[in-house]
Parts: C-alpha cells; sequence; structure tokens
C-alpha cells in the first residue's frame, strides 16, 4: 500500500535562497577588491605625477651660471676667434 500525501511537496526554494546569497556575498567581495585596486593604481599615478610635476618645477626655475674660466682659441693677426670654452652649470632658485 502507497501513501501519498498532497499538498506536502518538497521544495528546494531554502536552498536556492541561500545559494543566491552566497553568490551575491562573493560579487560583493570581488568587486571590493576591484575597486581596492583601482584606488590603490590611482593614488600611485596621482603621487607619480606629483613627484613629476615638482622636479620639472625645480628644473624650470633653474638657470645657467658659468662655473670657471672661458677660453677661447684665437687667430691674433687675423683678429679671428676660432673656439670658444664656456664651462656652465645649472643652478636652482
Amino acid at each position: 500500500m502507497n501513501l501519498i500525501q498532497k499538498g506536502h511537496r518538497h521544495t528546494h526554494r531554502g536552498i536556492i535562497g541561500i545559494e543566491s546569497a552566497i553568490v551575491l556575498i562573493a560579487f560583493v567581495i570581488v568587486a571590493a577588491a576591484l575597486a581596492f585596486v583601482v584606488l590603490n593604481m590611482g593614488f600611485a599615478t596621482t603621487q607619480k605625477a606629483k613627484t613629476t610635476i615638482i622636479s620639472s618645477l625645480g628644473e624650470a626655475s633653474s638657470s645657467l651660471e658659468i662655473s670657471g674660466k672661458i677660453t677661447a682659441v684665437a687667430n691674433v693677426p687675423k683678429a679671428l676667434v676660432n673656439a670658444t670654452g664656456i664651462p656652465l652649470k645649472i643652478t636652482s632658485g
């Protein structure tokens, strides 16, 4: 004799809900990790750009200064200068 009770079906709705929650949590964790990586790269790029700007401003505001004796090679009878040597250095400020 087989007893079949009507109205008492076994459903897997509770298990499907838990699986959905686990997948959702996994998506949130992956999204948070990706956001962290993107923000970290943005901060690193900003810091690198700041360093480059500061160093270029230092170079742009520098000037040349004579750092030794000026020498020239000349042909005195013809009153011609063949070559001139001027030692220069970059000064900051």
